[in-house]
């Protein structure tokens, strides 16, 4: 594989940050790690890549903040959909390392979310000064949006990409959207009120999915995605307990080197 070219300016962050997410039966959806420590991404040059902020309504009218990281606007395109309490920045180092693979990507702040240090989620804070709700289930809409708003842009199917309670909606999103022709999700579950509301909707689903999870969740993982054939599916089990949702691929992750391998690999497969 060719050098990545990009510089990133990285400073972790010695905050750590307490994330006490709830279930959404209860308010809120609850992460797997309650304690996460931010790296704060700053990227100061990017060969040949432009980053920039954008902007669309979500089918209610509210708007969704996102980040645009393109090099070529005929590569295919990765919408990034975050985890509970984050937003966008969730994947600021994921980003450029895909561009770099030959996509385009655009990560989103979606109304459940929250703030990573000093970076806010836009969306999140729209939601709540308009009074609309923002639990787990109130963001689909806006990664459906998201999925149209991509796809308009090249008129080319997108690979849609979830962490946690976004990767559910990812496959729940992907399994009958014809403008999603791939699916990445970083440790889906059922994680809303309708029992089985993910589950059922991938019956028949028949495109290709990259799955993957701690090892603590792997066994969930897998069972719910048995009604996917066997030949659409990629899933990573990572050595040792893992860490859930797409954050396992932050650099300062001691297991974001297998997780980021496996992606890869995955994304140049389909590209």
């Amino acid at each position: 594989m060719k050098k990545i070219t990009f510089v990133l300016v990285i400073l972790i962050s010695t905050i750590t940050i307490f994330h006490a997410c709830k279930s959404e039966k209860k308010g809120g959806a609850k992460n797997q790690e309650e304690n996460v420590v931010i790296p704060e991404v700053k990227t100061n040059a990017v060969a040949g890549m432009q980053v920039t902020d954008i902007s669309f309504p979500s089918s209610d009218g509210l708007m969704i903040s996102a980040k645009m990281y393109m090099k070529d606007s005929a590569a295919p395109i990765v919408v990034m959909c975050h985890q509970a309490g984050f937003n966008k920045y969730e994947y600021a180092e994921t980003a450029p390392k895909v561009v770099d693979l030959g996509y385009t990507c655009i990560a989103i702040d979606q109304r459940s979310g929250g703030d990573m240090n000093t970076y806010k989620n836009e969306t999140y804070e729209r939601a709540k000064e308009k009074k609309l709700p923002f639990e787990y289930i109130d963001a689909e809409q806006d990664i459906i949006t998201a999925v149209n708003y991509a796809y308009a842009i090249n008129n080319q199917p997108v690979i849609l990409w979830g962490s946690s309670y976004a990767a559910g909606l990812a496959l729940k999103t992907g399994a009958t959207n014809e403008r999603v022709r791939a699916i990445i999700a970083f440790s889906p579950g059922e994680y809303f009120k309708e029992k089985n509301y993910i589950g059922k909707s991938l019956s028949g689903f028949a495109k290709p999915v990259f799955l993957t999870s701690t090892e603590k969740e792997s066994g969930g993982v897998a069972k719910l995605a048995e009604p996917i054939a066997e030949e659409y599916k990629t899933f990573y089990e990572p050595d040792g307990k893992g860490t859930h949702g797409s954050k396992a691929l932050w650099s300062n992750d001691s297991a974001h080197e297998g997780y980021w391998n496996a992606v890869k690999e995955f994304l140049l497969k389909i590209k």
